[in-house]
């Protein structure tokens, strides 16, 4: 399954409501569960990026809605990068 990496930042109008922010953190847990997914590493982080996800999605289109649910509201500012498990960077060369 494929893996992403969300790099997920909290925007100035999630900092004055991070009661909504973990209500958005809790509806993005439920999206990924419910689309076959599964959360393989979440944290919180210091400097430029608030929180880390590291997903197996079934799909680049379920990462794609990931990302526009997570930003829908305006609370949240999410980049997405596919990964692969380095092992498999030799199956590509």
């Amino acid at each position: 399954m494929p893996v992403y990496v969300f790099y997920i930042r909290v925007t100035d109008k999630g900092k004055a409501s991070m009661v909504e922010v973990r209500g958005k953190m809790d509806e993005i847990a439920t999206f990924i569960r419910t689309n076959g997914g599964q959360l393989k590493l979440s944290l919180a982080t210091f400097g430029e990026v608030d929180y880390m996800k590291i997903v197996d999605l079934p799909s680049d289109e379920l990462a794609m809605k990931f990302s526009m649910l997570g930003s829908s509201n305006g609370l949240l500012s999410i980049e997405t990068v596919k990964a692969f498990v380095e092992d498999e960077m030799g199956s590509f060369i």
